[in-house]
């Protein structure tokens, strides 16, 4: 659509699936904007019509009555992908925002507030509870950081084993995640999985519905994985303390792909250690260590998210060069930087 001419897109008849759709001349330059703003472009347009609150659903069954669904915006969960919008929009704008709920799942336009042919119930914003990841009730492998410091270990390094016998020794332990979390004592030991293909590695953005670090949230990354915790504990396993196990865990939980399954011994002949990365540079950092994994991939398939806080999934081409690294977080540019510096072989 981005090659058609302003004059030609007008005109445009587009095939949709046995019918033909004009596209309205208003919706032109919408076609430049993002998707997010054609879906609240066409939410703006549907209720100003309609004068009454409406579900995503409802607005989205109304655009298409009328024919005022742009033809780029598909999908089999448009009615979700819509509330979505709507939602962000609200939660960032406030009361700048052009809409607002009335009940749980319903909108409506902010200008017609206080207007006298609209019913009072109308005019009354519903306070939605703000959804958030809480963080899990469960118990994290630790170490006193005077273990892990005289390692003198910064950045990426492929020496992962005295991490590993470090958190093997009697020195190790578990902590609740929550006290954990609130202190600078200790290293949580994470796993931080790289997911390849060829060239390719899987590429994401940080959301907001997360138990990542606040200052992560918006991130690019290029790592999945979590917390080592007493459930992942394998005595039968590649590893005593579970790691392992945590990665294959954490990759299904995450990920929808090709050959990703829940049944270990696939996966596991897939997964390897390359490495390790610890820092202090960041607050995160100074809170935990991770050993860095690498998951092949047999198909270049097309990725899907398992969970809210992965957003932008894709695969990004490692012989291109990202132009501004900043936009990852510190651990990606830690891996990335040792790939682009033949350190790292993907």
């Amino acid at each position: 659509m981005n090659r058609i001419s302003y004059q030609l897109l007008i005109r445009a008849c587009v095939r949709i699936p046995s019918v033909y759709t004009i596209v309205p001349a208003d919706w032109c330059p919408v076609a430049r904007r993002t998707m997010a703003d054609a879906y609240l472009a066409m939410a703006v347009r549907v209720l100003r019509e309609a004068r009454r609150p409406m579900t995503p659903a409802q607005i989205l069954d109304h655009a298409r009555a009328q024919r005022l669904v742009p033809p780029w915006l598909s999908g089999r969960t448009q009615d979700k992908t819509l509330q979505a919008r709507l939602s962000e929009d609200i939660l960032h704008s406030g009361n700048g925002s052009r809409f607002f709920r009335i009940a749980p799942g319903l909108y409506f336009l902010r200008d017609f507030i206080g207007s006298e042919d609209i019913p009072p119930a109308w005019h009354r914003e519903y306070y939605a509870r703000r959804r958030s990841k809480q963080l899990k009730s469960e118990s994290v492998l630790v170490i006193s950081r005077q273990h892990i410091d005289h390692l003198n270990l910064e950045g990426f390094t492929h020496s992962f084993q005295p991490v590993l016998d470090a958190y093997r020794s009697q020195f190790a332990y578990y902590m609740p995640r929550k006290v954990a979390e609130s202190t600078h004592s200790v290293k949580q030991l994470v796993t931080y999985v790289l997911v390849t293909h060829g060239v390719s590695i899987l590429c994401y953005r940080r959301g907001r519905f997360s138990n990542a670090a606040v200052s992560l949230v918006g991130s690019q990354s290029i790592g999945f994985g979590g917390h080592i915790s007493e459930r992942d504990l394998d005595l039968l396993g590649p590893d005593e303390i579970g790691m392992h196990r945590n990665a294959c865990r954490e990759l299904t939980e995450e990920l929808r792909i090709e050959g990703l399954v829940a049944d270990q011994a696939i996966t596991l002949r897939r997964l390897g250690v390359v490495g390790a990365i610890n820092s202090d540079r960041s607050a995160e950092g100074t809170k935990h260590i991770a050993v860095v994994m690498k998951y092949q991939c047999k198909s270049k398939a097309e990725p899907v998210k398992g969970e809210l806080s992965i957003n932008g999934l894709r695969w990004m081409d490692l012989r291109e060069k990202v132009n501004d690294i900043g936009v990852f977080e510190l651990w990606s540019q830690y891996i990335l930087k040792s790939i682009y510096d033949g350190v790292l072989t993907v």
